[in-house]
């Protein structure tokens, strides 16, 4: 069996990258020849080798406009009739017209090929821009072999496109279990020393700072939690749009109290262990990873009650739970979460039990694995 990953810019550090790395190195130790093919880089350099995984930087860098999609086009018909003759699947790992473009080409050279939509409401947004656009998606999507939904509320919005029921496979990201687990008290005294965190409970939020990912929302209703844990701190870890203009509005004095803004870390298993509770106040979402991650870290969890996170964690069970857009209610959740040590030290069991059982990488790979056999057949 031969699977090529498609993944677009394979160094950015993001969710779908490293789901397509995580879910590469689960099919080479389990015997699977994989490769991926992903965009050029800096260096010029088209092919290298990482842990014993292949890695082709043919693909050129997605541009708006014609000729874009036809350099793409023959990068992808390139691959496929020379390193990558030898691939009888191509997993693509993220919609992009670049993805797009790999469906179709897969199909006219006999390959069997399977794509995952990441975040809910995304397809429905590009079908709605115009009629020729939605005809356009549907028919690349309808090239594809399998349609991997992280969520159930993504299979929804497929099934009310018109997409068959029987190319949709439902499945979660997967996690690493053995990178990210729970750290005992004295562990997570040192982090917080290691990290400069001084604080008797830390509350932690990595992400993205878009619109869609809420942090705004977490900000907004930190000034009620402190007010009622003066000990709690607020770690902000992660990057994006909306980044500067929070950290100014903090700068300034609104909502500041015990807020610690950490920009873009690659330690982020060390900021979970340093923490007490884990924030995911997201407008929209697919599977977060970083919801898995604090899952396997074993954090007590306050989110919003949406799709993929919904799909993840159980209200009450293995997290709090509340409405998006509601900032009061995400604050009284974390406040509750902070004053009762016990219902923190449930969830986070119920949490890590959670990810080894049913979201580690040998559980989440094993169902791709066996969708591999079956496109085989």
């Amino acid at each position: 069996m031969n699977v090529c990953m498609i993944v677009p810019d394979l160094d950015r550090i993001g969710g779908y990258e490293k789901q397509a790395w995580g879910l590469s190195v689960f099919c080479r130790n389990h015997g699977v020849e994989v490769g991926i093919l992903t965009t050029r880089g800096q260096g010029g350099v088209e092919r290298e080798c990482r842990q014993g995984i292949p890695v082709h930087r043919f693909l050129p860098r997605q541009t708006k406009g014609f000729f874009s999609d036809l350099r793409i086009g023959y990068a992808l018909c390139r691959f496929l009739l020379g390193e990558g003759r030898k691939a009888r699947i191509v997993h693509a790992h993220v919609v992009t017209r670049t993805t797009l473009l790999g469906l179709f080409i897969a199909r006219l050279f006999g390959r069997k090929s399977i794509i995952k939509i990441a975040t809910e409401g995304d397809i429905s947004s590009i079908a709605a821009g115009s009629r020729l656009g939605k005809t356009l998606l549907i028919f690349f999507l309808s090239c594809a072999a399998r349609i991997v939904c992280l969520s159930s509320s993504i299979s929804r919005e497929m099934t009310a496109l018109g997409i068959s029921e029987d190319k949709l496979f439902l499945s979660s990201n997967g996690v690493d279990i053995s990178a990210f687990f729970p750290a005992d008290a004295v562990v997570r005294k040192q982090k917080k020393q290691l990290l400069e965190i001084d604080a008797e409970t830390v509350v932690l939020f990595v992400g993205r700072f878009e619109h869609r990912k809420g942090v705004d929302l977490l900000v907004e209703a930190w000034p009620a939690v402190v007010g009622q844990c003066p000990g709690a701190c607020l770690v902000l870890v992660g990057d994006g749009a909306e980044y500067a203009a929070m950290a100014r509005m903090v700068a300034r004095g609104e909502h500041s109290a015990g807020i610690l803004f950490r920009g873009s870390q690659n330690n982020v298993r060390d900021y979970m262990q340093a923490a007490d509770v884990f924030v995911v106040p997201s407008r929209r979402e697919g599977n977060p990873n970083v919801l898995l991650e604090a899952c396997a870290c074993g954090l007590a969890i306050a989110a919003t009650d949406i799709g993929g996170i919904a799909d993840v964690v159980a209200e009450g069970k293995d997290a709090l739970l509340v409405p998006a857009n509601e900032s009061a209610r995400l604050g009284q959740a974390i406040v509750k979460i902070i004053e009762d040590r016990q219902l923190r030290a449930r969830l986070g069991e119920r949490a890590r039990r959670k990810a080894v059982e049913e979201f580690s990488f040998d559980v989440v790979g094993n169902r791709y694995l066996e969708q591999y056999r079956i496109l085989m057949r």
